[in-house]
């Protein structure tokens, strides 16, 4: 039995435990962007939806969600991300689809519509809304930095990573992404 057979069994068993209704399995953990390459070994027609956000937004998401307490950590994992994605991009282009966070939220039907297509799943209007399954998902209930996942798409988030950093944090975000020649 192969790592990719075990662990498929393992998420089907998952699924017919909790009365999932599933096709496919994924998983969004974030800190599976640091893995892509040894996931994509193990799952050579895996593919992977790259959802990028606003540094802005996501390095103040990480302090304020406890994930980072240090700005300068949470800087370089939203920049470690961006540059191992885009090399992997490069290495597996057919294996990889980039998105805007903005855009999702703004335009949620479109853009799924584009993940699906690229999924080569049908799109349902029920992938826009929040189902029962929310509470199976495993530590959604329990992870502070999950309980977005309970609520309607909206995009209140968006901008607000410079209203909850202080003056000081944004300039040194803004250095460090001049400094490296990133910016969305």
């Amino acid at each position: 039995t192969s790592l990719s057979d075990t662990l498929d069994t393992f998420y089907q068993h998952y699924a017919t435990v909790h009365q999932i209704k599933q096709g496919r399995w994924g998983d969004k953990t974030p800190l599976n962007t640091f893995y892509v390459y040894h996931i994509r070994a193990v799952f050579p027609d895996a593919k992977f939806v790259h959802i990028r956000r606003d540094p802005f937004d996501t390095i103040s998401s990480y302090l304020n969600s406890g994930i980072y307490t240090d700005l300068e950590e949470a800087m370089y994992r939203w920049f470690d991300s961006i540059i191992l994605l885009k090399a992997f991009s490069k290495s597996f282009p057919h294996s990889i689809i980039e998105i805007n966070y903005e855009d999702l939220v703004n335009s949620p039907v479109e853009v799924t519509k584009n993940i699906c297509d690229f999924l080569e799943i049908n799109f349902e209007t029920a992938m826009l809304g929040v189902g029962l399954d929310v509470e199976r998902l495993g530590d959604v209930s329990s992870l502070q930095h999950h309980q977005n996942v309970k609520k309607p798409i909206d995009n209140n988030s968006i901008g607000k990573g410079k209203k909850n950093l202080t003056i000081q944090q944004v300039k040194k975000i803004n250095r460090f992404l001049t400094k490296n020649s990133i910016y969305i």
